[in-house]
């Protein structure tokens, strides 16, 4: 096992010299030999990850990136299997945020267009007739939806509610992983705002 580490330490020293002095075959054999244990190294750590590809693809950017660059790496400070797993976990914490952020974007459209379904088209803020109008569908409910799952899903939507958790507890989601009860909460969603928008534009003129 010593051995191992040391040959592997002196391979990374050489490998990174290779690199500065421009050495063309240096990138390839870099990328097969480092690109698995990245990728390993990081999966045992981030087990519950929205997309498996942002993994992938925050490795490959961080070997490239080191490509491109390799002094940007300094041994005084850390290996550089070290300096590139640090290096791909800054790329993929980035990455989900993005996601994050877009999948707020996403509720937040789907509270303006529940809005514009059931809210008059275009409700200004402290509108008194809002509150009319959302207990008109309040009350309408049983006639619109047989299903008491889709009843709540309704009122929850009306009051406001917007995680994800909510929803999937009122239609039986919670066994299903993260991502795929947002995107069967999204599905649920979509259909009930179809139906509303139908039933508004056939007798609720007003909504």
């Amino acid at each position: 096992m010593g051995e191992f580490l040391v040959s592997l330490d002196a391979w990374q020293r050489e490998i990174h010299e290779r690199l500065v002095a421009g050495e063309v075959t240096a990138p390839a054999e870099l990328v097969e030999t480092l690109l698995d244990p990245l990728i390993g190294r990081l999966t045992r750590k981030y087990t519950k990850l929205p997309d498996p590809d942002l993994l992938t693809d925050a490795v490959t950017d961080a070997l490239m990136s080191y490509i491109k660059r390799p002094d940007q790496f300094d041994f005084g400070k850390r290996t550089l299997l070290g300096f590139l797993v640090m290096a791909a976990e800054g790329d993929l914490l980035n990455a989900l945020a993005k996601v994050k952020r877009r999948r707020a974007k996403e509720i937040s459209l789907d509270d303006v267009e529940l809005e514009v379904v059931v809210g008059n088209n275009n409700i200004e803020e402290g509108n008194p007739e809002e509150g009319t109008e959302r207990n008109q569908v309040r009350h309408e409910l049983p006639h619109l939806f047989k299903d008491p799952k889709d009843q709540k899903a309704v009122e929850l939507m009306l009051a406001g509610e917007r995680t994800t958790a909510a929803f999937a507890q009122v239609f039986d989601l919670q066994h299903l992983p993260p991502d795929q009860q947002r995107r069967e909460v999204k599905r649920h969603k979509d259909r009930i705002k179809k139906r509303l928008e139908r039933y508004g534009k056939a007798s609720l003129k007003a909504l």
